[in-house]
């Protein structure tokens, strides 16, 4: 009678777990916040490569992570981002603004902002009804007088080259810049601020000339 009762309760472990397993790959991901949107089939779609491994591959799913409402995937969409972009920015970088592609300052740029003309990747990303338009990309440059906590003083701009960026709005300029650490990033040079939608690379000026 013991032994009968044992093989009966090892039967039924057996199948629940079978069931929970047939569960998890249907629906419910452990670790959701919201099981009833995190399911096995979203995870393993966040979790897919790009064809590419480039600076497009991971705005599109830093765009994918801010319509997704499945936080697993979330998760997953902007660690795939930030290990590209770590590889995309790394400190050290060297960025060249020419005349045929300069430095100039947009609407979407704060004081302390500004674009290179070509370097913008457009895209749109569309999941489940919702779409959202790639991160723009700007570069931030920091000084004196105002930097964020996590920027070097040897990473700081004169303050010639931040007066002249800061009164020059509509102005383009030729020059070079070279990407600098943050200790307080996404990544290693830069921060990704959703609700922006902007890639904030920071910087320090190099060079800066205006264009006549």
């Amino acid at each position: 009678m013991i032994k009968k009762n044992f093989s009966t309760k090892i039967i039924i472990f057996i199948f629940i777990n079978i069931l929970a397993l047939a569960q998890g790959k249907q629906g419910k991901v452990d670790g959701c916040e919201d099981d009833e949107k995190c399911t096995f089939e979203k995870v393993e779609e966040a979790k897919s490569p790009c064809k590419e491994e480039n600076l497009k591959c991971a705005l599109d799913k830093l765009a994918g992570s801010t319509i997704n409402d499945c936080s697993i995937c979330v998760n997953e969409l902007k660690r795939d981002a930030y290990k590209i972009l770590n590889k995309e920015f790394p400190a050290g970088r060297l960025i060249v603004g020419t005349s045929k592609c300069t430095f100039i300052k947009t609407k979407g740029c704060q004081e302390n902002e500004f674009v290179l003309s070509c370097f913008q990747v457009e895209g749109l990303k569309k999941n489940q009804g919702k779409e959202k338009e790639y991160p723009f990309i700007v570069f931030r440059v920091h000084s004196y007088k105002d930097h964020l906590v996590g920027i070097k003083k040897s990473d700081y701009s004169s303050p010639l080259m931040v007066k002249l960026l800061k009164a020059s709005k509509k102005s383009k300029f030729t020059g070079q810049i070279e990407l600098i650490n943050y200790k307080y990033g996404d990544g290693k040079t830069y921060n990704f601020n959703e609700s922006r939608n902007v890639l904030q690379l920071h910087c320090k000026i190099k060079t800066l000339k205006k264009i006549k």
